[in-house]
């Protein structure tokens, strides 16, 4: 029960757009399967007649059209041909792709994650071939920089290859410089994560069954982040079939397809943000409680997504409203107690207070605190920073009348008795007054 990613939950939330793309970097994608067509990405620089078709041949001109280097690249690219037609022989990359983005609504087949509900299209999915065999490490950096160049949002991978400098340069342009979100299969191995889902600019993802158990053979390790269903899968299969696969390859793509969503939600969301989101709403503590421990752990890393709670947090926030009220009134050296209850975050979200003025201890943190304005008198200010749980603040101020009206006071020495001449011809040392003045 629930071992899901609570998908059509999200889907009540939102739905996946047309302007969210995917690059499906595998072995090649199915990409006139019935089941995934409305979802295949369609270059706008090489569709000469704007129609949306996908590999039109009315559109192959023989010209590189967009002038991105690529000759007819209307969905895509085959590395490994290389040419414009990434049609597979191996089912791999088609079935990755359904669970992405296969089309939804349509009577027909399965719904991806991110395949579009209520009778619309999904995100986009780029066919991106690399080997049918097996993936070619050395055409994987050219693959991603593709991607990457020519506006992807998420590079979805579902494979490893050796680590080389090309592709660790191709991974950080990527992410860090073109804001690529990085979703890798962890691998099948029941050993160390495999690359590139170690880098540090990839997401890596495990793989669990349907009682939320790790499968078996999923790779494990410092590295890992997230886990999703990836055990006997229904999706999409060359020429129009389907079938079942298990693996890590077919966790990842729930969570590229989850990350579509996100982005479709909150088109303002960068990768960092996503891959945050889906770490902090992952479920924690939902398989085997000797390998998923609390926390983040090697097995299941922060747990297994839940894309509902993920678009939740993705949701754009409403920064808060800082009030601090004033105008206040206080006596020199006496506590004042400020005022920020007015402070507002439309959101609900919970809100921290930090107030900064001339108190005898600065800063001060709460919305009601008590604080003392030491001399001199006059007009002074107070700043309070209102900041919400996602990190967003305001700051306003208010001004401070610091005043003087209490009398100083005086105290007399304690009497003494004494006879009306001391025996020495001296008067009695009463001792000194105490003055003091608040």
């Amino acid at each position: 029960v629930d071992a899901d990613i609570d998908a059509p939950e999200a889907w009540d939330i939102a739905v996946a757009l047309p302007d969210v793309t995917v690059a499906v970097l595998d072995s090649g994608t199915d990409y006139d399967h019935e089941d995934l067509e409305c979802n295949i990405w369609v270059n706008p620089g090489e569709d000469i007649g704007g129609d949306g078709i996908v590999m039109d041949p009315a559109d192959n001109n023989g010209v590189d059209d967009d002038g991105n280097g690529y000759i007819d690249d209307l969905i895509g690219w085959d590395l490994a041909a290389p040419d414009n037609d990434p049609d597979p022989s191996n089912f791999h990359g088609t079935h990755v792709a359904g669970i992405i983005g296969a089309c939804g609504d349509n009577a027909t087949g399965v719904i991806g994650v991110a395949g579009g509900t209520g009778g619309a299209t999904g995100a986009k999915m780029w066919v991106l071939l690399d080997g049918n065999a097996a993936p070619i490490g050395a055409v994987m950096d050219d693959a991603i920089i593709y991607a990457a160049d020519n506006g992807a949002d998420i590079i979805a991978l579902s494979l490893s290859v050796g680590q080389t400098a090309a592709i660790d340069a191709a991974l950080q342009d990527a992410y860090d410089t073109m804001g690529v979100l990085i979703v890798n299969a962890s691998g099948n191995d029941n050993g160390a994560v495999g690359y590139p889902a170690s880098s540090i600019y990839a997401m890596a993802v495990g793989s669990t069954d349907d009682d939320d158990i790790r499968a078996g053979n999923s790779n494990f390790g410092p590295e890992l982040e997230v886990a999703a269903p990836g055990v006997s899968i229904m999706s999409t299969t060359l020429a129009d079939t389907y079938g079942l696969a298990s693996g890590t390859s077919m966790a990842s793509p729930h969570v590229s397809g989850t990350a579509a969503l996100m982005m479709s939600f909150n088109p303002l969301a960068s990768n960092q943000d996503v891959r945050d989101c889906l770490t902090a709403t992952a479920e924690d503590e939902v398989g085997d409680p000797a390998q998923d421990t609390p926390g983040r752990d090697d097995f299941y890393g922060w747990g297994r997504i839940n894309a509902a709670d993920a678009l939740i947090c993705i949701a754009a926030n409403s920064p808060p409203v800082c009030d601090a009220n004033g105008p206040y009134t206080a006596e020199c050296s006496m506590d004042t107690m400020l005022d920020g209850s007015g402070s507002t975050d439309p959101d609900g979200d919970a809100m921290t207070y930090d107030w900064e003025g001339p108190f005898e201890s600065s800063p001060t943190s709460g919305v009601m605190p008590t604080v003392v304005f030491p001399a001199p008198t006059g007009l002074k200010s107070v700043d309070l920073t209102v900041t919400d749980t996602i990190g967003d603040s305001d700051s306003c101020s208010a001004s401070v009348t610091v005043q003087d009206t209490l009398d100083p006071s005086i105290t007399a020495p304690d009497g003494v008795l004494n006879e009306c001449t001391s025996p020495d011809g001296t008067p009695a040392d009463l001792g000194d007054p105490v003055t003091s003045d608040v």
